[in-house]
């Protein structure tokens, strides 16, 4: 239907289009836009879809709260791990700067999960929802309503949390995560330095 979201990812040699609407993830070709194969699995919409440039594999999540993990070139269902945040529909992933591991979340239950790449190993729970692009060996950011922590990924250590005056709605890290952009429902967005914890009007 037209209110169905649309997620989109290339491959790393950007000749492969990942198409998630639905229920349904369409893998083209990028030049000609002709189908190659569709994966079928969710049974419910997919919320976010992903490349991983190591392992040459899809990951996809849903709101039926299940990720998958998918071969690109054969379309094989290789791995699903079910209800990661306790039956709650998995809103989003993502991969880290190297591909060795995954992060997970909930727009419902605050808590952010890191896997192996290959979703078989969990390695740990942070509190609060995804809120910035994962790297890893640099921090990330984790959002609770009005507030937002620096978290430290391999040790799941908070470092330093900033209450803002609005509900944040994303959090993007900039200058090699020592500062972030964040942007609110409502309020206009703000630069954070998150070294001096001055925060300076976009």
């Amino acid at each position: 239907s037209s209110d169905q979201s649309i997620q989109v990812a290339f491959s790393a040699n950007s000749q492969r289009v990942i198409v998630a609407c639905g229920t349904t993830i369409s893998v083209n070709d990028a030049a000609s836009g002709q189908l190659l194969y569709k994966l079928l699995g969710h049974t419910a919409p997919i919320t976010s879809v992903k490349y991983n440039k190591s392992s040459e594999t899809i990951i996809s999540s849903s709101i039926d709260g299940s990720i998958r993990i998918w071969s690109e070139y054969s379309g094989a269902d290789r791995q699903k791990i079910d209800s990661p945040t306790d039956g709650r529909g998995t809103s989003q992933v993502q991969f880290s700067a190297d591909s060795r591991y995954l992060l997970t979340g909930s727009t419902i239950e605050s808590r952010t999960l890191m896997f192996d790449a290959d979703g078989k190993r969990i390695h740990g729970a942070i509190s609060g929802q995804l809120a910035s692009k994962f790297h890893l060996g640099q921090q990330i950011a984790v959002k609770n309503g009005s507030s937002v922590s620096i978290v430290e990924p391999a040790t799941s250590r908070t470092i330093k949390t900033r209450v803002f005056s609005d509900r944040v709605d994303e959090c993007v890290p900039v200058n090699s995560g020592q500062a972030f952009t964040v942007t609110f429902d409502m309020a206009p967005p703000l630069y954070w330095n998150t070294i001096t914890d001055d925060v300076t009007l976009l």
